[in-house]
């Protein structure tokens, strides 16, 4: 067992400088984004329209009787998958804020890198800045 802790030091303490540093710029690349999805609300037509109503109406934060759908949304409503929806409900209702539905969309991108690590082998610190280097996935994950 003191081998392999032996062995994980001297690997870490072989830590080029390089991959600290990208790892400090991806752990702030992080926390900005974090920042910017717990304060900023989304524009996006589609948020406003069906994804937070969706939302606070499956965590009862706004009932039927309040809020209202249109035909057409209530067919979505009935016809969409809405595990997201429910999630983005729930962050609403724990942090009491709209844009605590952000945190799903947030969440995603150190999951995925997660995932890819243990999966796959790819290095956390690389797999975030490639996720979010495609201007679709930079907007949709703050926000």
């Amino acid at each position: 067992m003191s081998s392999d802790l032996d062995a994980r030091s001297e690997a870490q303490a072989a830590t080029p400088r390089h991959v600290v540093a990208l790892r400090c710029m991806t752990l702030g690349l992080l926390a900005s984004m974090l920042v910017a999805a717990l304060h900023d609300a989304s524009q996006a037509w589609d948020v406003g329209y069906y994804h937070l109503p969706f939302a606070g109406r499956l965590v009862g934060l706004l009932p039927e009787t309040q809020y209202v759908f249109s035909s057409a949304n209530a067919a979505r409503y009935k016809g969409f998958p809405l595990l997201a929806e429910l999630l983005q409900g729930l962050f609403w209702r724990l942090t009491g804020r709209p844009e605590g539905a952000n945190l799903v969309a947030f969440a995603s991108v150190p999951v995925l890198a997660w995932f890819a690590q243990r999966r796959l082998g790819a290095p956390w610190h690389l797999t975030v800045p490639s996720l979010l280097a495609t201007r679709a996935s930079s907007t949709r994950n703050t926000g």
